[in-house]
C-alpha cells in the first residue's frame, strides 16, 4: 500500500551505493549507473593493476598484446557488475586499449556497454575513443566500415540532442573513414 516505503524504488537504490546511483540490474530495464567520481574509478584502477597490470607495464607490450587484453577486459568484465566503480574502470580500460590498439569492434563494444549501464552524458568521451581509434587502425578495409558506421551513429545520436559540435566531428570521421575504406556508397 501506500504506506510502504521500501516498495520497488527502494530495491533499485539498494545496489550501487557506492556510486550513489540505481544499479542497470534493477526492475526498470532502462536504468543506468551515475559516472562514478574521478577519485573513485582511481581506487579502483588499482585493484585492476593488481589483475591485469599496470598501465606502464601495458604499453610496453605488443599492440596486438594489447588487443588481446582488450578484449579479456571486455570478456571479463561482467564479473564486475556488482561493483559499478569496478565496472566502469575496467570497461573504460577496456575501450581505452581497443582504440589505442585500433580495435574497433571491441572499442564500439566497450563504448556501448558503457552507454547500456552508465549516464555517459559527455559525447566527447565516444568521439575521443572514435577519434583514437581511427588514428590506430591503419589501413584495415575490414575494420574502417564499422568504424565509420560507428561514426555516423554517433553522429545521429547527438544531432539528436543538440550537440551539434560532436556530430560535426562524428560526421567528418564517418567520411574520412568511407573514403580510407574506398567505400564509395558511404562516401558523400
Amino acid at each position: 500500500g501506500s504506506g510502504s516505503s521500501n516498495s520497488g524504488q527502494g530495491a533499485k537504490q539498494q545496489r550501487g551505493d557506492r556510486s550513489g546511483s540505481v544499479s542497470p540490474d534493477s526492475q526498470d530495464a532502462n536504468a543506468r549507473w551515475d559516472l562514478p567520481t574521478p577519485a573513485s574509478v582511481k581506487e579502483a584502477e588499482a585493484s585492476l593493476n593488481e589483475i591485469y597490470g599496470a598501465p606502464a607495464e601495458i604499453a610496453k607490450k605488443k599492440k596486438e598484446d594489447r588487443r588481446e587484453l582488450a578484449k579479456k577486459l571486455l570478456s571479463e568484465s561482467d564479473r564486475f557488475r556488482n561493483e559499478p566503480i569496478e565496472f566502469y574502470a575496467v570497461l573504460t580500460r577496456a575501450k581505452d586499449l581497443a582504440a589505442e590498439s585500433g580495435d574497433v569492434a571491441t572499442c564500439v563494444d566497450a563504448l556501448k556497454k558503457m552507454k547500456q549501464h552508465f549516464e555517459l552524458k559527455d559525447n566527447g568521451v565516444r568521439m575521443k575513443a572514435l577519434d583514437t581509434t581511427a588514428r590506430n587502425v591503419g589501413d584495415d578495409r575490414g575494420a574502417l566500415s564499422p568504424l565509420g558506421d560507428a561514426a555516423m551513429t554517433l553522429g545521429n545520436e547527438t544531432l539528436e540532442v543538440d550537440d551539434f559540435q560532436t556530430a560535426s566531428a562524428a560526421f567528418r570521421l564517418a567520411i574520412a573513414a568511407a573514403r580510407r575504406a574506398n567505400d564509395q556508397q558511404k562516401v558523400v
